[in-house]
């Protein structure tokens, strides 16, 4: 018995050391909103690990001693270790979710590289129409990414970009939107079958088709939970996509390669 308690000791004294070494990390990054460095990170969950294997090991010998003392001093002691236990492993994990929303939002660069892609799709669409409009729209995206590129990221949601707007100094005429009408990313365009399942139309415009993917993305919730700047395909995505799992932002460049016409 006297060694069951010299060993339970032994375990406390580790936990004592883990909960030591969490708040010195709370202490010396005490911004919650700032996301701890990769290598910190690995550390935090490798020690994570460890202690949760020494709580095993504790639960075993607290067991050995109780049912040797029926004294309330055991259960005490018990309560107490736990307590200080779970509070600390709890700190850990909230540590290793800090910044979580923050790595969520698109960076500068990638949002840039969001804005070249589409200018880049406009223009592939625009090869077969070269309507006044849909140049005006091109130059409009140019546009915003050369603002982004100067001053940094303030721009319009995907959707806000979907509607009709002038181009700086434009005075061109409202867009009737119509199914079939205009040309470029407004104009209905022909799909492949695979991608026409999915979406449930033949033909549908170019950003109908992006918006309503990434619809199907978000009810099926196919983000990665890991990172959601990344999306797992499901069987009937992974036909149209081609790859297991991809970056959100990149998605132009799979569904362009189903646009018939």
């Amino acid at each position: 018995m006297e060694a069951l308690i010299k060993t339970r000791g032994s375990i406390n004294g580790k936990v004592t050391r883990f909960k030591n070494y969490i708040n010195e990390v709370i202490a010396s990054s005490p911004d919650t909103t700032q996301t701890l460095d990769e290598i910190k990170i690995l550390e935090i969950k490798e020690r994570l690990n460890r202690i949760r294997e020494v709580y095993d090991k504790f639960d075993e010998i607290q067991l050995q001693i109780e049912l040797s003392f029926d004294e309330q001093e055991t259960v005490q002691y018990r309560e107490n270790f736990e307590e200080e236990y779970f509070h600390i492993v709890a700190q850990a994990e909230r540590l290793l979710t800090r910044g979580d929303a923050i790595r969520e939002l698109l960076t500068l660069e990638e949002f840039k590289d969001f804005l070249s892609q589409r200018a880049n799709l406009l223009e592939t669409l625009e090869l077969n129409n070269k309507g006044t409009h849909n140049s005006k729209r091109i130059e409009h995206t140019k546009s915003k990414l050369f603002l982004v590129q100067k001053k940094g990221s303030d721009s319009d949601s995907d959707e806000d970009w979907g509607k009709n707007k002038k181009a700086p100094g434009s005075t061109a005429k409202k867009d009737d939107g119509g199914k079939g009408k205009g040309g470029g990313y407004t104009r209905a365009i022909t799909l492949s079958p695979e991608l026409a399942a999915v979406v449930g139309a033949e033909q549908m415009a170019g950003h109908e088709v992006v918006k309503k993917v990434w619809s199907i993305i978000k009810e099926r919730n196919l983000y990665d939970p890991k990172d959601k700047q990344y999306v797992i395909c499901d069987e009937e995505l992974m036909k149209i996509i081609g790859v297991q799992r991809f970056r959100t932002f990149g998605i132009i460049e799979y569904l362009k390669n189903h646009f018939v016409d």
